[in-house]
């Protein structure tokens, strides 16, 4: 039996297929290369779909104009609007209040899909991906980077930490069987659009401190509960693309996968890291996927198989060759 997998978060979540949420245009996630270039979700659902139900890709909640009224007559309707993985309630531009407040609220709608079929839930995962809309923003980052004390941050991530906690508690209480990933904050220093920026080892330290603080938050609402895990990405990150080095200039290496090498650069091309407005790549995302499942099986017990080198590369390969199709 497939094992029912959830996701909470921002646009590192979103499905990059939505064609309703996100519709085409000028500047559109991936450019021309659009329907090569997965979300880690839509890889996952590819690569391990027989093991992990992510629901249906569908048009899912309503539009915020009719879910105003309808609470007016006292229904509650998921918002915002969009065409992804059913359980996939990441959108585009959420920050951490966003899991629990407001009029797009996703732990909600979330127990409200789990109380229609409580018994499928019951073994359930939950992917907690949040926090660098509050956090990595470039004036967010200008400003964390003249503070070394980290005083500035620190409220921010209090509360982005209380949200997250918050969801957790709440996804716990109504169905305790779940296990709960939180995945911990990138450091937006490493995106190709910043390389030219914060060059100083005392701005690197500054950022650093307070997305400590934000991810040593997580580490907090996970100790003492093993249904709920805490997977570091920025340490992910270094130890696949590398990072600044002791100067503060930019130190990161290419990724082979399957028989291209992929640079961390700024393109919408599939041998980019990072698509031109800023988001993870098709490579970038495949090799989350790997890491994702590797980590879910063993710190979770979630009876998925890692992702092999081998089915990425020859993944990767084939998503060139056909351009997406298949």
């Amino acid at each position: 039996m497939k094992v029912r997998l959830a996701i909470l978060g921002d646009s590192d979540s979103h499905g990059y297929q939505d064609r309703v949420g996100i519709p085409p245009g000028p500047g559109v996630r991936g450019g021309r290369h659009r329907d090569l270039t997965l979300q880690w979700t839509e890889a996952l659902a590819r690569l391990r779909g027989d093991q992990l139900e992510l629901g249906p890709v569908r048009a899912c909640g309503a539009r915020r104009r009719i879910a105003r009224v309808a609470r007016l007559f006292g229904v509650a309707l998921r918002t915002p609007r969009k065409r992804d993985h059913a359980h996939n309630f990441a959108f585009a531009g959420a920050g951490c209040a966003d899991l629990v407040r407001g009029e797009d609220a996703q732990v909600p709608a979330l127990l409200r899909l789990i109380s229609e079929d409580v018994a499928s839930w019951q073994a359930g995962v939950v992917v907690v991906r949040a926090g660098i809309v509050d956090l990595g923003g470039r004036s967010r980052l200008e400003e964390l980077a003249e503070d070394p004390d980290g005083e500035r941050g620190a409220p921010l991530v209090d509360g982005c930490v209380a949200h997250v906690r918050a969801a957790a508690d709440q996804l716990r209480a109504a169905q305790p069987g779940l296990k709960i990933a939180l995945v911990g904050v990138l450091n937006n220093v490493d995106h190709p659009p910043q390389l030219e920026r914060f060059r100083s080892p005392r701005q690197l330290r500054n950022i650093a401190r307070t997305l400590d603080r934000f991810d040593d938050g997580l580490r907090g609402v996970a100790d003492g509960d093993p249904m709920v895990g805490f997977f570091d990405d920025r340490a992910w990150f270094r130890g696949r693309w590398g990072s600044r080095d002791e100067d503060g200039a930019p130190a990161y290496r290419g990724v082979r996968l399957g028989s291209h090498v992929v640079e961390h650069r700024a393109a919408d091309d599939p041998l980019a890291s990072v698509l031109s407005d800023g988001h993870a790549g098709l490579a970038w995302n495949l090799l989350w996927c790997q890491a994702l499942t590797g980590w879910l099986a063993r710190e979770l017990g979630v009876p998925v198989n890692e992702v092999r080198d081998d089915e990425l590369g020859r993944f990767f390969d084939e998503q060139i060759a056909h351009g997406g199709r298949g």
